[in-house]
């Protein structure tokens, strides 16, 4: 086709142009590089395709011209002449020798600056379209071209002059401008001028920030982050969902986006001479304070505080207790770094032991900080004298000694005392008010015993002597917070009542700034408010390990959920586990986020440090190293290793505790080896009478659910069938009948219709008002759903709308109810329905357990079921990248203890169906040119469908293609 309209081009304009060759082809056009032969130089030749050239279409065509040629902007793309020849109709335009603002961002993301001055380009150019009454419709990135540092827009193909009559936007074969840069009125066929402002906004945002802007999310919960505070404010406007809430015009939000910020601008030019010459030591010093050292590296700090010598000092404190005290105090300071203090205290005895002169002057060399703080304190009378010896890296002290007298002391006024003076010694500061110790000290006392047993993943005694701590102070919130994650870490342990809550609205504010920031994290619902406060906290204490880690934590079990890729919570803790590598915390995560990305050698190396440092089963420690060893070789099917520790795994039930085997069985899921789960299911099911009928089903289960994982849907059904006769329950028979009929509402044929009529019957059966009848309500809502069946399916939502509140039927409604408008055709709404939802995917984890606010997405499958229809809308709107953001939901560890029992978590449904999630990635990261990223899925995906049910043969086949084509 474009050779023989190139050749009838040529002929048809040889007297005025020369047309050299294609430029581009698009869905209605031809663009052509050519040159003026009289005025000798370049152009660009739209031409309208000719087997398209209906009488409507070339009417539209010469009307863009004519528009085009009305628009005389510097900011438009200009158009010299337009017409027909030899039948082909085109127009000549400038030839914009710069590239598209979609090739920029290729690159990455733009500055706040080139930003601003980019909106005001495309604004000022909106603003005389919008005069000349034209809405653009299709404001896009590639329709946006950059010369030098001018934005020009183009392409007003599908551009509409206001009141003009035109098909819907919605109606099959007219559906005009591009989907994933649409103001949601403009989705559903109502575009204004305010949708051009909304669509210049999301390209805005996705030049600061590099993400597409997805329509589905409310500007109010959206991650504006990267986005500088001034700049957010005018595009959050923008980006109101309605349009009577967004900038009147795009003059005023022009206007906006371009005023000057107060004085600011001209502070900056007031100041800038100084800052010029500032310069070098404000980089000098960030590079030390602020800078996180690779996650292989030891960090630089300013401090590492030894343990202090006390002399003739009447008080129930060791001098490693009292250095503990100042370090927490220092700690409050953001940009003071301090070496952690089990580091210090470990080195320092080790150091001690040895013969030879003091170890002081060589800590800061040996610890990776700037200076050491060697500190005496001796007692006179009601007075004591600290004396304060600083060393350098080089062992040099620094001139001193320093010498303060504390009439009438106390251990918390001698640590503040001694904290004040480091670090107005080292940065030449003032530490600002740190954490209320308490005045009680026995509960001093208490509360540093728990801070040693705390910092060694001891929990279980940990706990005791915080408890012991807060009996004797019960406003001392320092040991509550260390409490409650003590508590949380044990586990089932619990559960503990304590409003953690109210204590912290009473006395919060006696933990320094860094624990106050990160409890709020803590008791803020999962989702990116908590994971957007924990970055909050460790971007401002950047080279803390419990920040870090907390963060990390936070990324792995539920970072998923919202989008955020498990290569971000790896990252994090291997950052943690750098700041402190006897935190046996981090270690933990960091192991399993490795089986789970298939990173066999990172494993292994994290295991070898973890077991040095990995506390006993006695001390209430959850993890040994033994069960991530034998994760590790599950894994990475190392026959010797998986032979041997199966022989220690089974042996527990030889010893009478099978639970262990059901636990972990249902649990190796998690670590994405359903083979494993398998196996260690068949061993409890092959028990018979030596194993309780509820582990058995336990068995079957954790059978049913690597099944699934491994394609083969039509066996697992005989296991899920077997569980529920042993379990004998409605619950047990709902999940066997909804594991028969909701594959197919994710679009998996798996299930034989007898099988799926089965189902059906099952859940007719188990319909009604009680917590297992409204889920099978909801389940045969979306089977009619799925068959076409609206009025049905729309009965089926009326009863459960009679369904009282606080009975789990509100969120499944809502689900339906975007099922529904996405089986109309109206995705967009379908993803701002569903984003409620995502609030409602995963209990409260609150500090001491879990709390529940508000009704829950209460089925099990509902969170893969969403997820994977939100990708699959996504797609629909020609949001890919969203799309395959949508799918990381998988990677989440979301469980709570131990799984076992029923009914099965949504955290093992979620990894079970996870494969189909990594094979529907997979294609989409392949689609984005993340060739790396589709290689690493793919070729998991035909590792684990080897022998899929015949449903999944060709989905395997693709999986292996696809891992010879990427993973050269």
């Amino acid at each position: 086709m474009s050779h023989s309209l190139l050749e009838r081009l040529r002929a048809a304009l040889a007297q005025q142009y020369e047309v050299e060759r294609v430029l581009g082809v698009g869905g209605m056009g031809t663009v052509f590089l050519g040159r003026d032969v009289t005025l000798e130089r370049r152009v660009a030749i739209k031409t309208l395709r000719p087997e398209l050239a209906t009488a409507t279409a070339a009417e539209r065509f010469l009307r863009e011209a004519r528009l085009l040629a009305s628009l005389s902007h510097p900011n438009v793309v200009p158009i010299h002449t337009a017409g027909e020849a030899d039948g082909v109709f085109y127009y000549v335009m400038d030839f914009i020798e710069g590239e598209t603002l979609g090739q920029r961002l290729a690159r990455g993301p733009m500055s706040a600056d080139e930003t601003v001055k980019l909106g005001s380009d495309l604004l000022a150019a909106l603003a005389a379209t919008h005069e000349r009454g034209v809405m653009h419709r299709d404001v896009k990135p590639s329709n946006i071209f950059l010369i030098g540092d001018r934005a020009l827009l183009g392409d007003f193909g599908v551009a509409k002059e206001t009141g003009e009559e035109s098909p819907p936007l919605t109606e099959a074969g007219h559906r005009v401008g591009t989907p994933a840069y649409m103001a949601p009125e403009q989705v559903e066929g109502q575009a204004t001028r305010k949708s051009d402002i909304y669509a210049l906004a999301m390209v805005l945002h996705e030049a600061l920030t590099g993400e597409r802007w997805s329509i589905a999310t409310p500007t109010d919960e959206a991650d504006f982050s990267a986005v500088p505070e001034h700049i957010a404010a005018v595009l959050r406007r923008a980006l109101a969902l309605k349009p009577g809430d967004r900038w009147e015009d795009a003059a005023a939000f022009r206007e906006a986006l371009t005023r000057p910020i107060g004085g600011r601008r001209q502070a900056l030019r007031k100041w800038a001479p100084l800052a010029a010459a500032l310069m070098p030591a404000v980089v000098a010093l960030g590079y030390w304070l602020l800078t996180p050292a690779p996650a292989t590296s030891v960090p630089i700090r300013n401090l590492a505080v030894l343990p202090l010598q006390v002399i003739d000092w009447d008080v129930p404190l060791e001098g490693a207790d009292l250095a503990g005290l100042v370090i927490g105090e220092i700690e409050s300071a953001p940009g003071v770094s301090v070496v952690p203090r089990l580091v210090t205290f470990q080195w320092w005895d080790s150091a001690s032991a040895g013969a030879g002169a003091a170890p002081q002057a060589r800590a800061a060399q040996a610890l990776g900080a700037r200076h050491a703080a060697f500190v005496t304190v001796s007692a006179y009378g009601d007075s004591v004298e600290v004396e304060l010896e600083i060393y350098d890296a080089r062992g040099d002290p620094i001139p001193g000694p320093l010498v303060i007298g504390i009439p009438r002391a106390r251990p918390q006024q001698v640590s503040k005392a001694i904290a004040l003076e480091l670090v107005k010694i080292e940065l030449d500061t003032v530490l600002p008010s740190g954490p209320r110790i308490t005045d009680n000290l026995d509960a001093l006392r208490q509360y540093l015993l728990g801070e040693r047993e705390f910092e060694l993943g001891r929990w279980q005694p940990a706990v005791e002597y915080y408890e012991a701590s807060v009996a004797h102070d019960t406003s001392f919130m320092l040991a509550w917070w260390r409490l409650a994650n003590a508590w949380r870490w044990l586990g089932e342990r619990g559960p503990y009542e304590k409003d953690f809550q109210e204590l912290f609205d009473r006395y919060g504010s006696d933990l320094g700034t860094r624990d106050s920031m990160l409890m709020a994290a803590q008791l803020t619902p999962p989702g990116p408010e908590r994971l957007r406060r924990y970055a909050e906290t460790h971007e401002r204490y950047p080279l803390e390990y419990f920040p870090a880690y907390l963060r990390g934590e936070e990324l792995f079990n539920r970072g998923p959920l919202w989008g955020e890729p498990l290569e971000h919570a790896v990252a994090m803790l291997e950052e943690a586990v750098a700041l402190n590598p006897l935190w046996a915390a981090s270690y933990v995560h960091l192991i399993w986020g490795n089986i789970r990305l298939g990173r066999e050698q990172e494993a292994w190396e994290a295991l070898e440090r973890f077991r040095g440092v990995a506390p006993g089963q006695d001390v209430g420690w959850q993890y040994p190293p033994e069960l991530l060893q034998q994760a590790i070789a599950e894994r990475f099917a190392d026959p010797s290793l998986v032979a041997e520790g199966r022989q220690q795994v089974l042996g527990h039930a030889t010893f009478g505790r099978p639970q262990w085997v059901a636990a972990l069985a249902r649990l190796a899921g998690a670590f994405d080896v359903p083979g494993t789960q398998v196996e260690l299911g068949g061993f409890l099911v092959q028990g018979g009478g030596q194993v309780p009928r509820a582990l058995q089903a336990d068995g079957h289960l954790a059978i049913g659910l690597g099944l699934v994982g491994l394609g083969r849907f039509d066996q697992a059904l005989a296991s899920f069938d077997a569980a529920a006769d042993l379990l004998d329950s409605r619950e047990a028979r709902l999940h066997a009948a909804e594991w028969r009929v909701l594959p197919r509402v994710i679009g998996l044929d798996v299930v034989d219709a007898a099988d799926v009529e089965r189902g059906r019957q099952v859940l007719e059966q188990l319909a009604g008002s009680d917590s297992v009848g409204v889920r099978a309500l909801w389940a045969l809502a979306l089977d009619a759903f799925v068959e076409g069946e609206t009025s049905r399916a729309l009965r089926l939502q009326a009863r459960l709308r009679d369904v009282p509140p606080g009975g789990g039927a509100a969120p499944l409604r809502e689900l339906l109810n975007a099922v529904g408008e996405a089986g109309m055709g109206r995705h967009a709404a379908a993803l701002m329905r569903s984003h409620r939802l995502l609030g409602r995917q995963t209990a409260t984890v609150l500090l001491h357990g879990s709390q529940v606010r508000g009704e829950l997405l209460s089925d099990p499958f509902a969170r893969s079921l969403l997820h994977l229809k939100r990708a699959a809308w996504y797609e629909a709107i020609d949001s890919v990248a969203a799309a395959e953001r949508e799918l990381v939901w998988y990677e989440a560890v979301d469980v709570l203890g131990f799984p076992s029992l029923e009914p099965p978590q949504a955290g093992e449904i979620d990894w079970a169906l996870g494969v189909v999630g990594r094979y529907r990635r997979a294609q989409l990261a392949e689609r984005l040119g993340d060739r790396e990223l589709a290689c690493r899925l793919s070729r998991r995906t035909a590792e684990l469908w080897q022998d899929p049910s015949p449903a999944l043969v060709a989905e395997m086949r693709w999986a292996r293609e696809a891992t010879l084509r990427l993973c050269e």
